[in-house]
């Protein structure tokens, strides 16, 4: 009877508590895969852009955005693929950034280390 009652009240949640966070962040995300040419790192900052494929301007780019062992960064004008998030503020940002094909990137030169 007391696991009955547990499987009650779970089944009369409304919707799980992470739910609406993994939903929103769904909504925010584009469709398909976008290609583009990274074209400045700020190895210092941790970011950089990308100039899109379709020429609908440039995209900003998180290191923690990037799909890379180690320390990640992203050589200057390499070919990439990522998606495309809308933060809150309706900011875009690449985020699950690639080689084309689903590799790694190459790294920025850290001529100075």
């Amino acid at each position: 009877p007391n696991d009955s009652k547990a499987t009650v009240s779970v089944l009369n949640c409304p919707t799980p508590p992470l739910a609406p966070r993994i939903m929103f962040r769904l909504s925010r995300m584009a469709l398909g895969t976008n290609t583009g040419k990274v074209v400045r790192w700020l190895d210092n900052k941790g970011f950089g852009f990308i100039q899109r494929s379709d020429n609908d301007g440039e995209v900003f780019v998180h290191q923690t955005s990037i799909k890379q062992r180690g320390f990640r960064s992203l050589a200057e004008q390499q070919d990439v693929e990522f998606d495309v998030e809308t933060d809150h503020m309706g900011r875009e940002k690449a985020i699950n950034v690639t080689a084309p094909g689903g590799g790694e990137p190459r790294p920025y030169a850290r001529d100075n280390y």
